[in-house]
């Protein structure tokens, strides 16, 4: 579903979860909104209003992590350095302090115990 409004004034989140990175289900996706080339990407999640605003964190095929800022002028990515094709279950935490009307901000990735900062 849609997010109709972004909570006021709350220009972050945190994510977080358990997962096993299986790379076999790939979806295409447009790079940005704005254009038609697409790229291969295993999707972890997705939050994007009906304005085209949001946050996304996806895998490329070589197991990269990237969590991304979109706004309908930019869409800006950081990659997270660290090998995922390990066939080993993995905790990741994800906080981003920023807003998708101003850019990437700041982004936190907590990876099995160890903080990255980006």
């Amino acid at each position: 579903p849609e997010i109709k409004v972004w909570p006021h004034g709350k220009n972050c989140y945190t994510f977080v979860c358990w997962f096993k990175l299986e790379l076999n289900n790939a979806s295409s996706r447009p790079l940005s909104p704005d254009t038609t080339v697409c790229e291969e990407r295993y999707t972890l999640y997705s939050f994007y209003n009906s304005s085209g605003y949001g946050f996304e964190g996806f895998f490329r095929p070589d197991g990269t992590l990237h969590i991304a800022v979109c706004n309908r002028k930019e869409f800006t990515t950081t990659s997270v350095d660290h090998n995922f094709l390990d066939n080993k279950w993995h905790f990741l935490g994800i906080s981003h302090r920023g807003s998708p009307l101003l850019g990437m901000g700041e982004v936190c990735v907590r990876i099995d115990k160890k903080l990255t900062n980006k």
